[in-house]
């Protein structure tokens, strides 16, 4: 859940620089990693980005198969996830270190600075309260590593 946070902010302000920012080289390697990764949005729309990232998330969770062995000495196990042409293209690859550090580069040479404010998210999480805590702790650990 924290890379789904990672990916989140990343998103948005990739968005931001690409939808803001005079065009260089460096804002258009972003542009293209935005859009290879699917999270190039119009506007940088908040929805539109979470929703891919859903979209993904949901793939990626979602195992073909799990499967558990007990021993005396413990307890393996073996998860598999479908890698067929549909999560080819659903899941596409991103760097998302090299994203962060790209955007860090591009605000710094322009120096500006970019802030993410989340409201409401006591009502985004309300079917569940595990979930809720699971995804704001999350929320904390990206905020810290992304400080």
């Amino acid at each position: 859940m924290r890379l789904i946070w990672w990916a989140y902010a990343g998103a948005l302000v990739g968005n931001h620089i690409v939808d803001s920012f005079p065009k260089s080289e460096q804002v258009e390697d972003l542009d293209r990693m935005l859009r290879h990764a699917k999270l190039k949005s119009k506007g940088a729309r908040p929805e539109s980005i979470w929703s891919a990232l859903t979209e993904i998330a949901r793939r990626i969770i979602h195992p073909t198969s799990v499967e558990a062995t007990l021993s005396l000495t413990g307890v393996s196990g073996k998860v598999e996830f479908d890698r067929g042409a549909n999560n080819a293209r659903v899941i596409p690859s991103l760097d998302l270190e090299a994203l962060i550090h790209l955007e860090d580069a591009i605000l710094a040479k322009a120096d500006r600075r970019c802030w993410i404010a989340f409201d409401r998210l006591d009502e985004s999480f309300t079917a569940s309260q595990e979930v809720e805590r699971i995804a704001l702790r999350a929320l904390l650990r990206a905020h810290l590593e992304l400080s």
